[in-house]
């Protein structure tokens, strides 16, 4: 059994001739100018240039209307940024000062006083060069010039000799870019490719030794073993004698740990700490939430020399065990997850990059992701490979709450290395290789050691789309061209990739099934795409449930108040050709309204009614498909919809939109992924209630069986209890007759609520005896009243004189506990309703009819 240790971002650097390092932060007086051209602007860094040239009123904003496809001369044109770097005298005195970009998108070169530093062509890792000796006193000139990526990436494709697939991305040049796919265009996003420092620059500055990561031993530990910490020190040889460190180790403020080490004087090189115990410590493991504590300690780690403290970094740790269980049974090859010897079901999402321009998302926008995550009672998120990779604190947000990490590579296309890169040094192959392992080196250092992460994964979709999706025809990859390529991509995913997360869960590919056949359903985790892309029905997702579904979905529009922050009003109509420019998939807005009228039959006759049905057909479609394959365990072990978030105001799958405003199908899945869930079904005459229990303290229950008129009264109202163990539970079935004691269909509701012995609701579900746009509903009056809480966080109370069938509550940048759901008479609603902001406002209402 193996235990891990989650260290935050625990690498300390200590200056020991000239005392504790300095990181001087470089990101303010930058300008820009395109290449060519005499006129500078003021830069923004963080950043990217269509930012900087919005700012400076050089272009139309590409979020706004169409604009997106008016800017797209920007990608193809060269852009130069610098700023003056003044060296004082305590500076020069460091004996090293290293310059770090911790982004650049994604060609440039860097110049220090018109020296070529270095080149960088990957948008997803740091780089750092040593500048003490291009430094001279006083004003020094730091420039970056950024190529086009359109170009660059044009002529590696003629290097390579192939034109490798590129579905998403006319100028088929993403396959040979180290940089984030969604910008190429993709079916929820405009294609907008930046550049640009897209992340922070510094100056570090250090003298004579510093001490790089510490990592946890991941030996096997026996139960009751102390856990032991590796620690690594670097000298730059400067000095004539050896430098001798002491280092001290808290868990929790309680000494743990503490020796000495030696640096080597003639080499720069590590001298660790190998085999070191953390003495005394027994870890309490790390559990995803509804398993146990999400359980982690304090660890401080000081350094001194000669009495003297010269660093100390203090950060949270967490220790688990995770088995990703592929063995085979009777069906065919497992997908299940266990953590610390517990089997668990996983419940999640997708995450996509939270904004088209990387340098816009900020930190909390990540976070609030996780508040999201927390919200509705997921406990694992998939991070796609088309995106960008979250910053340190979500991975510890995700620490905190107990949510499992599934962490793709950024791999969204085919690679483009060689047979031989392995033995070919000066090879177009072997740089790309290489440069993706240094990527994959500082995402290892920065990430692997946090508990909630579960999975690395190499890339999406590449696999299951070589074999199935017809890429050799159409882009006419035959012959020696199609095994070079299959070759490549085998040996770059099963056998380069993995030696970067060597002894952690790692999976080449996802999905490892395809879609569309018997065998799909019975092998590894699948993408199920028959809803949406194969135009089935809602039911189809009962009959195709994988061993753990890690993509599905369903599109929907956001609120016409999210569309409004991107598009003028005169186009925010049923009909608009600019609000049609929004929809990216090639399945257009078809399968929306053949939904809506096959679910609800209901034809929208505005556009605030087809956006409200557009919501409700998705939170339909994800509450059939999580039913589905939360009660198909233990033959499936996880869902995970596609997708969580949006990076601009459009349709998509996403079920929060760009605003952080939640949609309907939000709501629905925040009840789905509850440990009591109740399915309410009509077919054939029959009302069946299943009830899914997954609470080892509820043994019994109330059921609540009432009939309501669509004129306001309830005519009949049944309770039983009924005895529970975990797992599905068929409740007592009734004839259709029975319930409406001889009305008409069109006029009743039937409602069906499950409670505790204390008289609380644990799950419910309001089903009419027609579809929706079928029955004879009538007006009703819908009362609101706050009844209680604070300023931040009021209650209120719905009531109704008559069946509604959705109520939707609105309150500008508030947070709902539930939302779009009916109401019938007597059985009353209480929500609570939160401004995280600190900002209240007023609560509003709608209805529909």
């Amino acid at each position: 059994m193996r235990c891990w240790l989650s260290v935050v971002g625990c690498s300390l650097f200590v200056a020991i001739v000239q005392g504790q390092e300095v990181h001087i932060p470089l990101n303010e007086g930058w300008s820009f100018r395109q290449v060519g051209t005499e006129q500078w602007y003021p830069a923004q860094v963080p950043g990217v240039v269509q930012q900087d040239l919005l700012r400076n009123g050089l272009i139309p904003d590409p979020m706004h209307n169409a604009n997106a496809d008016s800017v797209q001369w920007i990608e193809l044109k060269d852009w130069e940024y610098r700023r003056t770097l003044v060296a004082d005298e305590a500076m020069l005195k460091h004996g090293h000062l290293d310059l770090v970009f911790k982004g650049l998108d994604t060609f440039a070169e860097v110049y220090l006083n018109d020296s070529l530093l270095g080149k960088a062509d990957n948008m997803f890792r740091s780089w750092e060069w040593p500048v003490k000796a291009l430094l001279k006193p006083g004003a020094n000139e730091l420039k970056v010039i950024f190529r086009s990526p359109i170009v660059e990436g044009a002529k590696l494709r003629e290097a390579y000799g192939l034109q490798l697939p590129h579905d998403s991305d006319p100028s088929g040049v993403s396959p040979y870019i180290r940089k984030a796919a969604y910008q190429f265009g993709w079916d929820f996003a405009p294609r907008l490719v930046t550049c640009g420092i897209w992340q922070g620059v510094e100056l570090h500055c250090w003298s004579a030794a510093w001490i790089g990561p510490l990592y946890l031993n991941r030996d096997t530990l026996s139960a009751g073993d102390d856990v032991r910490v590796d620690g690594f020190f670097y000298s730059d040889g400067t000095e004539a004698r050896k430098i001798n460190v002491k280092y001290r180790a808290y868990v929790d403020d309680t000494l743990r740990l503490k020796g000495k080490t030696r640096t080597c004087t003639s080499c720069w090189g590590p001298s660790s700490t190998r085999n070191r115990r953390l003495r005394g410590f027994r870890a309490q493991p790390w559990f995803p939430v509804g398993h146990g504590a999400h359980k982690t300690n304090s660890l401080r780690v000081e350094i001194w020399r000669n009495g003297v403290l010269l660093d100390t970094e203090q950060k949270r740790v967490g220790f688990r065990t995770i088995d990703l269980d592929r063995s085979t049974d009777v069906v065919g090859e497992r997908f299940a997850f266990r953590i610390n010897g517990q089997q668990v079901f996983a419940k999640g999402c997708n995450l996509v990059a939270p904004n088209v321009f990387p340098s816009e998302i900020k930190t909390v926008d990540w976070l609030n992701t996780v508040r999201d995550l927390q919200r509705a009672n997921m406990n694992m998120v998939r991070i796609w490979a088309g995106g960008l990779f979250p910053p340190e604190e979500f991975y510890s947000a995700c620490d905190t709450a107990g949510i499992m990490v599934w962490q793709d590579l950024m791999f969204a296309s085919l690679v483009p290395t060689g047979i031989d890169y392995r033995f070919t040094n000066t090879s177009l192959g072997r740089e790309y290789l290489d440069n993706s392992l240094s990527e994959l080196d500082d995402l290892s250092r920065r990430c692997d050691h946090h508990p909630s992460m579960v999975l690395w994964c190499g890339n999406n979709e590449l696999d299951v789309a070589w074999k199935n999706w017809g890429w050799q025809q159409r882009y006419d990859l035959h012959g020696s061209d199609s095994i070079r390529v299959s070759q490549v991509q085998e040996k770059f995913f099963e056998e380069s990739v993995p030696e970067a997360f060597s002894g952690q869960p790692y999976l080449f590919t996802s999905p490892l099934s395809n879609w569309g056949n018997a065998e799909g359903l019975k092998n590894g985790d699948l993408h199920y795409w028959g809803v949406w892309h194969g135009d089935s029905a809602f039911s189809s997702f009962k009959n195709n449930v994988g061993r753990f579904v890690s993509e599905y979905g369903f599109q929907s529009y956001p609120d016409s108040a999210t569309l409004a922050t991107q598009l003028d009003p005169e186009h925010l109509y049923l009909g608009s050709p600019m609000l049609a420019k929004r929809q990216k998939s090639y399945k257009t807005d078809k399968p929306i309204w053949t939904a809506i009228d096959r679910e609800f039959a209901v034809k929208p006759r505005y556009l605030g009614e087809f956006i409200l049905f557009s919501q409700l057909a998705q939170a339909e479609a994800y509450r059939q498909a999580i039913w589905a394959h939360v009660t198909s365990q233990p033959h499936c072990m996880g869902t995970l919809f596609w997708q969580l978030n949006d990076v601009w105001a459009g349709p998509s799958w996403s079920t929060v939109d760009h605003t952080g405003t939640w949609k309907a199908a939000m709501y629905e899945v925040a009840r789905s992924y509850k440990p009591v869930v109740l399915d309410l079904e009509l077919a054939s005459g029959t009302v069946t209630a299943t009830l899914w229990n997954e609470r080892t303290d509820l043994k019994s229950a109330m059921v609540v069986t009432q009939v309501f008129r669509t004129d306001g009264p309830r005519i009949s109202s049944d309770t039983s209890t009924v005895m529970l163990g975990m797992g599905k539970k068929p409740l007592p079935s009734v004839g259709q007759e029975a319930l409406l004691k001889g009305g008409g269909p069109d006029r009743h509701v039937v409602r069906v609520a499950v409670l505790d012995d204390r008289g609380e609701v644990l799950a419910e579900r309001i089903l009419p005896f027609k579809r929706m746009g079928e029955m004879a509903w009538e007006k009703a009056e819908v009362r609101l009243e706050r009844v209680g809480g604070t300023e931040r966080a009021a209650t209120y109370r719905l009531s109704t004189d008559r069946p509604v069938p959705v109520v939707k509550l609105e309150a500008s940048g508030a947070e709902f506990s539930d939302n779009y759901f009916p109401l019938l008479p007597d059985t009353d609603r209480t929500v609570t309703v939160t401004w995280p902001g600190g900002m209240t406002g007023k609560v509003g209402l709608r209805s529909w009819p």
